[in-house]
């Protein structure tokens, strides 16, 4: 009765008899070229060296325009005029040289994609403890706390953010992860409205000293400062028009989960049990105590012929708070318990209004119990006092 709405394979719970993989067995890929690697090389050195000195140059621009009011005359007379031009020569010489080895790059990219010789061999060999075990399948339910709702957000717009944009995509059948694609203008537009924000309260009321006191040419500067506030402000429009894309999607009826191409096609489709999953550990020097670290999951089919980039789920945005192990424990216990076809569904805003559907759940959890948690009835404060309970719960568990 319990599976009467679950395909034959979904996931139960069960381990596969060899979890390991068999990485001798995998044919080799032919070695990346070392021209190659030391193109790579010398490209993330260009890119480090174009950010520097094109940084540098606007900096002198502007020093070099304010200290002029802007007038051309003074302006061409500033000593400093002909180092800043052979300044943004030097920048388009690189940046053309930058493009160019970029085109070369792109053209052998099937030679140094990550892939099997690099990340089997380097990654899950020289990181053995970052290995994830599926132990113990007796899941708590969990209240997905890094997607970052709360009760007065749901109610106001779902799942979607401030700007409209909806990431997850989820009920009692599918959980399906999107990210969103724009055009390279606006990605330009969110580059220069993250620098407004710091450039604008810093320096802003420096040039509106400068209009008030000195003789300035006014329309350059009446023009900035209408350009900055509507940086400020233009939120909307940067992330209106925005192209939904499907990256990943588990199915807990069908124990599937499949990845997707940028235009939407299905890469791969394979059952969860065939996954393993591993978490990189990435230290940090910085605060009192030097212990910080973050955390970022993935899960690779261990079956593919060559583990490549397509063959890899990182758990990158929109996962956004899964820095500590923690919040990484709960979003991979979720996922288990939401493909787990003998548990119940995770507890979450997202779930409430569905989980009466899942048979499982149903049969699991009955009115009676007294055991399904009313987000929605919640106020903020009461919502967040309960994750602080729940995080204080599994502590011990960790």
């Amino acid at each position: 009765m319990l599976q009467c709405q679950y395909s034959e394979s979904a996931w139960t719970g069960k381990q596969p008899d060899c979890y390991e993989p068999d990485l001798s067995s995998l044919p080799k890929l032919p070695l990346t070229p070392s021209w190659l690697k030391e193109l790579n090389v010398g490209l993330n050195c260009l890119y480090i060296l174009v950010i520097i000195t094109v940084t540098l140059s606007v900096i002198a621009t502007l020093v070099l325009l304010f200290s002029s009011g802007f007038y051309v005359d003074r302006m061409l007379a500033n000593s400093a005029m002909k180092p800043v031009i052979i300044a943004w020569l030097i920048n388009a010489a690189l940046i053309l040289v930058t493009v160019f080895l970029f085109r070369i790059q792109k053209k052998n990219r099937d030679h140094y994609d990550i892939k099997y010789d690099d990340l089997a061999l380097n990654f899950t060999k020289s990181m053995p403890l970052n290995k994830w075990v599926y132990s113990g399948m007796i899941i708590p339910t969990t209240t997905m706390g890094f997607m970052e709702l709360t009760p007065s957000v749901w109610r106001q717009r779902g799942m979607a953010d401030k700007f409209g944009r909806t990431f997850f995509d989820w009920d009692h059948i599918k959980l399906t992860v999107y990210d969103y694609s724009t055009t390279r203008f606006k990605k330009w537009l969110k580059v220069c409205r993250r620098v407004n924000f710091v450039i604008f309260p810093l320096f802003g009321w420096s040039y509106i000293l400068q209009m008030i006191n000195e003789d300035v040419f006014l329309p350059p500067y009446i023009l900035l400062f209408v350009l900055q506030t509507l940086l400020l402000f233009s939120g909307r429009f940067i992330y209106a028009g925005e192209n939904q894309v499907k990256l990943y999607e588990y199915n807990r009826h069908t124990g599937q989960v499949s990845k997707f191409d940028p235009s939407g096609n299905q890469l791969w489709s394979y059952p969860f049990s065939e996954f393993n999953m591993y978490v990189r550990y990435e230290p940090s020097d910085y605060g009192p105590t030097k212990r910080s670290r973050s955390c970022v999951p993935y899960m690779i089919h261990r079956y593919s012929p060559h583990w490549k980039v397509e063959d890899i789920i990182n758990f990158y945005p929109p996962w956004t708070t899964h820095a500590d192990r923690q919040s990484t424990k709960e979003l991979i216990d979720t996922l288990i318990a939401f493909m787990n076809v003998k548990l119940p569904l995770p507890q979450c805003l997202a779930l409430q209004a569905c989980r009466h559907l899942d048979s499982t759940t149903q049969a699991l959890e009955t009115p009676e119990a007294g055991s399904t948690i009313d987000f929605l009835s919640m106020s903020d404060k009461e919502y967040k006092d309960m994750l602080f309970q729940i995080w204080k719960a599994r502590q011990g568990t960790y």
